[in-house]
């Protein structure tokens, strides 16, 4: 019997070993998907950009377009393409 118990010990310390070297491995995955290359915007002559708000690869900046207008441009945030503009008014 006390064998059987310190051999079923082993295999749970020995489980929860396996179990947190994947989850370590899972979460080191999941930062290294997470970067991307620096890229750029390219804004209307004279924005000022009033706030910024990301949803996964999707970048909406609310823009001041210095002419008392205001946009909301929409931006692919790994490659820079603007996706659309909306007009504020």
């Amino acid at each position: 019997m006390k064998v059987v118990v310190i051999g079923l010990g082993a295999v749970i310390v020995i489980g929860l070993g396996i179990l947190l070297v994947a989850i370590g491995r899972e979460v080191a995955g999941a930062r290294a998907k997470a970067s991307f290359d620096p890229t750029q915007f390219a804004l209307p002559a004279g924005a000022r950009v009033l706030e910024m708000d990301l949803d996964g690869d999707r970048l909406a900046v609310r823009l001041d377009l210095g002419d008392g207008r205001q946009a909301i441009q929409m931006f692919d945030a790994r490659s820079g393409a603007v996706l659309g503009v909306i007009a504020l008014q």
